[in-house]
């Protein structure tokens, strides 16, 4: 039995109307058309943060027929992936064990993606994205590091990724995920930063991943996880606490900035495909619109909107932001105008990249965003 997310009447039907649109452009499209045009669907994404090549999303998303057949294509794959993966471990095959296990993880992820809020399907595929990560960190010939951070009577859970061949202390990037994304999907992106030198702590913090439903999202509360977060990495002895960075991604661009304009120990931000005020968040996807709801635990479309018209923007607050900060945007995104980016670049200290073919988040240009979202912020902290 799936609990519903909102008992609004008016919601639970548009809802119903949006899956069963979802359904029929599939039937009609096919998944992997949608997913070279549509955000929700977004085949560039999926690629770049994990171990998927487009031939494998070719054949994954061929078994998708319908909105009902989504969750098993990629729950098959997952399987199978685990499966390789424990042949593989019983051999002593590290290397390939840890590789196939990131590849359930990111089938894991994909498939809850668009599986229905608290359905069975939606935990179970939460709950194998974790699992299965967690053996990568454990299998995989590389520094990666469990932490959990203390945040009121809840520890947040993250994972701290540490550059080869060096004892630190290291410069860090704080990770922040987005509405829909989690700290196993930043695998690959957090493996760039290492690769030139610095720390990378990928973390769920309130609302996000594994904190889904634990406790609320809350944007205008956002400097308060990552100083809780800075806490742990002054004290961890492996970080330098004097050179620590922000990264976001969609709705963790914004929390970037929100952090940064009030944790002074920030010393640099950057925010790829992020919101300076949600303007246009009522025509996001309801697919999306149900994500935030759901990570703020808030009771229905009408409540969410209100809260975030309310308290989630970023007037008054990048003049306050006195560190570097980079904003990445492109101007094909459904999400944000590329005036709503502008904004979040006037701070003093604002810099603006547009890419003028770019999705949200700017994954279809990830040859290019990979070296300039890393390399500026290796510039800014001090990396190798």
């Amino acid at each position: 039995m799936i609990q519903p997310v909102s008992t609004d009447p008016q919601d639970v039907a548009e809802i119903e109307r949006y899956y069963a649109n979802l359904s029929s452009q599939i039937r009609l499209f096919g998944a992997e058309h949608l997913g070279r045009r549509y955000v929700v669907v977004r085949l560039a994404r999926m690629e770049v943060t994990g171990p998927l090549d487009f031939s494998d999303l070719q054949r994954i998303l061929a078994r998708v027929v319908d909105f009902r057949t989504w969750y098993p294509a990629f729950h098959e794959e997952a399987e199978a992936a685990s499966a390789a993966a424990e042949r593989a471990e019983a051999a002593g095959d590290r290397i390939s064990a840890a590789d196939l296990y990131l590849r359930a993880s990111a089938c894991h992820h994909w498939g809850q993606y668009l599986a229905r809020v608290r359905s069975p399907q939606k935990a179970e595929g939460r709950s194998g994205r974790v699992s299965a990560y967690r053996k990568v960190a454990e299998l995989l010939d590389a520094r990666i590091e469990q932490l959990s951070i203390p945040y009121g009577d809840v520890r947040l859970p993250g994972y701290l990724h540490l550059p080869e061949g060096a004892d630190g202390p290291f410069s860090c990037v704080i990770m922040i995920d987005g509405a829909d994304s989690t700290k196993e999907e930043y695998h690959n992106w957090a493996r760039q930063f290492v690769r030139r030198g610095l720390a990378v702590l990928t973390m769920d913090g309130p609302g996000q991943g594994e904190m889904v439903g634990v406790i609320p999202m809350r944007p205008d509360e956002w400097e308060q996880p990552i100083g809780a977060a800075i806490d742990v990495l002054e004290t961890s002895g492996l970080v330098d606490a004097d050179r620590i960075g922000v990264w976001g991604s969609s709705l963790g661009g914004f929390l970037a900035l929100r952090a940064a304009s009030f944790e002074p120990r920030i010393r640099a931000a950057t925010s790829s495909g992020g919101f300076f005020d949600f303007r246009d968040y009522r025509s996001w996807p309801v697919s999306t619109q149900l994500n935030v709801m759901e990570d703020m635990m808030l009771g229905s479309f009408a409540e969410t909107k209100r809260y975030i018209e309310e308290r989630c923007s970023l007037d008054g607050l990048t003049e306050r932001i006195d560190v570097p900060y980079l904003v990445i945007h492109g101007a094909r995104d459904e999400l944000v105008s590329v005036e709503e980016a502008e904004l979040m670049a006037s701070g003093p200290r604002g810099e603006f990249v547009n890419f003028e073919d770019g999705f949200h988040t700017c994954t279809n240009y990830n040859a290019t965003l990979v070296p300039l979202m890393c390399d500026w912020m290796a510039r800014h902290l001090g990396g190798s």
